[in-house]
């Protein structure tokens, strides 16, 4: 392996700690020897991957002391590692409430512009997703379903032509793929509503009426909030 896979391979290592919660923030980890030890790798190798996890926000390090776990609001949440990181977890209540907070400023104001902008092969796009839900529905699939959601989702994207949203897309993206692993149903059959909600964005988008695709793509992201959130008194103000 080269210096640099080794190095990004323990850096996934240590991250998978912190983000589990093997290591709290603001809990020290274990030395760079430690770590080399338990990951069999070199102390140089463990010192560039602590380096990396530094410039991601997610360590505290000090000379001469063991590196610490920061407190997330100081992890670069825009940082698409970091973001990879966490959808793989169940996050806490607090950071669902902000990464759907992050998604209703952004989605309906993008299916508005995909309204306004979408060409023939975008709205084929976008059915492609639709489909793979669908399907992933029918099949009792959920990964098939998840899929298709994102699928949906960077088409509605790329139909808003516009650029800085297209390059922000690899993040939005992320960011969805956070809040569905940890709003969706388990069971894969209970999904029809969710498919029709979809299918109204599609349907708005297709008769070019903006003000109808922002709205039923607010409705999405909002029946997300309700599903994990009910009771959350912060929910009350994204709704209003």
């Amino acid at each position: 392996m080269k210096p640099t896979t080794i190095t990004l391979a323990l850096t996934e290592k240590i991250a998978q700690w912190i983000v589990s919660g093997q290591y709290a923030p603001e809990e020290q980890l274990p030395g760079e020897n430690e770590i080399a030890r338990t990951l069999e790798s070199s102390r140089t190798s463990v010192r560039a991957a602590l380096q990396n996890l530094a410039g991601k926000g997610m360590i505290i390090i000090q000379p001469k002391k063991r590196s610490t776990v920061a407190v997330i609001e100081q992890w670069n949440w825009l940082d698409s590692d970091v973001m990879r990181w966490m959808s793989g977890v169940k996050s806490s209540d607090r950071i669902i409430t902000h990464l759907i907070a992050t998604r209703l400023m952004f989605e309906p104001n993008i299916a508005a512009l995909a309204a306004l902008n979408a060409t023939g092969r975008d709205l084929a796009e976008m059915e492609v997703g639709y489909e793979m839900m669908r399907d992933g529905r029918d099949n009792g699939c959920r990964e098939q379903f998840n899929q298709g959601d994102i699928y949906f989702h960077r088409a509605i994207i790329m139909a808003a032509h516009n650029p800085f949203l297209v390059g922000l897309g690899d993040l939005l993206i992320a960011t969805m793929e956070l809040s569905f692993s940890n709003t969706l149903e388990d069971d894969v059959s209970l999904s029809g509503p969710a498919l029709q909600e979809h299918w109204d964005v599609l349907e708005a988008i297709r008769l070019r009426n903006a003000k109808t695709a922002r709205q039923r793509m607010r409705e999405i992201v909002l029946a997300s909030m309700r599903k994990v959130l009910p009771h959350d008194p912060d929910f009350v103000s994204l709704i209003h």
